[in-house]
């Protein structure tokens, strides 16, 4: 029973992981208020955060949940490398057909002198050479459009844990930063695009009928729809943080990736090849040991 309880999230996840901000233009958005402590649904919603990281603390700590999946998860070492090399690559990929669309890091942004150092990254880390030089170069990508775009482009922060994975790819302490920076960025995806500014998704609900609560004849506002989506992206994130049921959580986002992907087309598939990238290599791993490497 607390396996299915852990699982009810998803319900809301649907819209989680389509970045609105990416399929409404600015003028198509109206003004509206950031939900506040004041809203007795957000103190609700709260209040089911701390519920549901309770639970994964005790599945992590107490059932230690992620021992129980199945064996095939647990790959040999040459296998391992394998598969390090081959999502990097598609890191690559996306960084290369990003510049060849104009886009810098992410496609709502575009700076055309971001673009060659962009596709250089991309380029190195498809060959599988100079890894880190190519590590260091994505770091300084980052902060480089950190300076031009502004402080939201932290809901790009997987780029450090990429980087640390090219840096390193056989220490734990790679993977941890990953999944931590992966965490980080959804949480504040939640806050751009749901939370603070819950204009965006609002305009994104316009354009798509995804409040599927009204569909199914509930009185569920839009409103409470993306704070409900907003706040199981922050859960999300915070397991993630945490390292908690880390394959658990991976298991369930997976479907989700796939199902926006599918609903919205090859914009949303090229934009979270850096999120599918992490989580498959999340899925394989787990949460190791900081001693350990993983390749041993």
């Amino acid at each position: 029973m607390k396996y299915i309880f852990f699982l009810l999230p998803y319900l809301f996840a649907q819209p989680v992981h389509a970045h609105a901000e990416w399929f409404v233009e600015e003028t198509t958005t109206s003004l509206s208020t950031p939900f506040t402590f004041s809203d007795t649904a957000l103190l609700l919603w709260v209040g089911i955060l701390c519920l549901f990281l309770c639970v994964g603390y005790y599945l992590h700590t107490r059932v230690h949940i992620e021992s129980r999946l199945p064996k095939w998860m647990n790959w040999d070492s040459t296998q391992r490398e394998k598969i390090v090399h081959i999502a990097l690559s598609f890191f690559g990929l996306w960084l290369v057909l990003n510049s060849m669309r104009g886009i810098a890091i992410e496609p709502t942004h575009s700076a055309q002198w971001l673009l060659y150092p962009q596709t250089a990254i991309g380029l190195l880390m498809i060959a599988g050479v100079y890894k880190r030089v190519a590590a260091v170069a994505l770091v300084l990508l980052w902060i480089a459009g950190v300076g031009m775009f502004g402080f939201w482009l932290f809901d790009a922060l997987y780029m450090i844990g990429i980087a640390a994975l090219l840096w390193s790819p056989k220490d734990a302490r790679a993977l941890h930063i990953a999944r931590i920076t992966l965490g980080i960025a959804l949480i504040i995806t939640a806050f751009r695009e749901k939370l603070l500014y819950p204009e965006l998704s609002h305009a994104f609900l316009q354009i798509h009928d995804w409040n599927f609560m009204q569909n199914i004849g509930l009185n569920y506002s839009d409103e409470l729809f993306i704070l409900s989506a907003g706040m199981m992206e922050v859960i999300f994130g915070l397991l993630l943080v945490y390292g908690w049921v880390t394959r658990l959580t991976i298991i369930g986002l997976a479907p989700i990736l796939l199902l926006t992907a599918s609903l919205l087309g090859i914009v949303e598939v090229i934009g979270h090849i850096p999120i599918l990238v992490i989580a498959v290599l999340l899925l394989i791993y787990g949460t190791p040991k900081i001693q350990k490497k993983l390749s041993s």
